[in-house]
């Protein structure tokens, strides 16, 4: 056995060369093993969007009572459950107060669609509630609601009077309020 190593054999396989090959490979091959492909990066985080209740368009509509009157007010209004939203129904109750003292006539609303509920008159008779409930499924839903057939209740003092339209919605148990004011003329 011979352990001489001619020149022309060093030349090819020196420690030197072995060394700096592997030293120039291993960037690469972090590189290529480090960085996932395009199609598994994950995307943007989607905003989530939050719970919420809007109050649709004005219009003056016809009070049906004792004697002529009308009201210029909502006739419907948005629930957006948002994208956090788990459960299967959304509750809600509207309150509509007269802002006068001396105005007994009480608004109240004989249909919602959907939903169906009950009107209550409290004891000070200053204001009407209205409580119903729209049945839904988890995640982000908007549900209309529409209201018609409003309508007053006692003696109406004649003129024109201002009265609260309140919103409160409980969605996933928060609560979230809209509000308006309005117009009734009772001539």
């Amino acid at each position: 056995m011979n352990d001489e190593v001619t020149s022309s054999e060093e030349a090819v396989f020196s420690r030197r060369r072995v060394v700096k090959g592997v030293a120039w490979s291993v960037p690469v091959i972090v590189a290529a093993v480090g960085a996932p492909p395009a199609s598994a990066s994950p995307g943007p985080t989607p905003t989530p969007v939050p719970a919420s209740v809007k109050l649709g368009a004005l219009a003056t509509v016809a009070l049906t009572g004792a004697t002529s009157a009308s009201a210029t007010l909502p006739t419907g209004f948005d629930i957006h459950t948002g994208t956090a939203f788990v459960g299967n129904s959304v509750s809600y109750t509207i309150t509509i107060r007269s802002q006068a003292s001396n105005q007994k006539a009480l608004i109240s609303i004989a249909s919602i669609s959907p939903g169906t509920g009950s009107t209550s008159i409290p004891q000070n008779k200053k204001d009407t509630t209205f409580t119903s409930s729209v049945a839904t499924t988890p995640g982000d839903h908007t549900l209309h609601v529409s209201l018609s057939g409003f309508k007053y209740t006692e003696v109406a003092t004649k003129g024109t009077f201002t009265y609260d339209l309140i919103l409160t919605a409980i969605i996933d148990g928060v609560s979230k309020q809209a509000s308006t004011t309005f117009q009734a003329t009772f001539s």
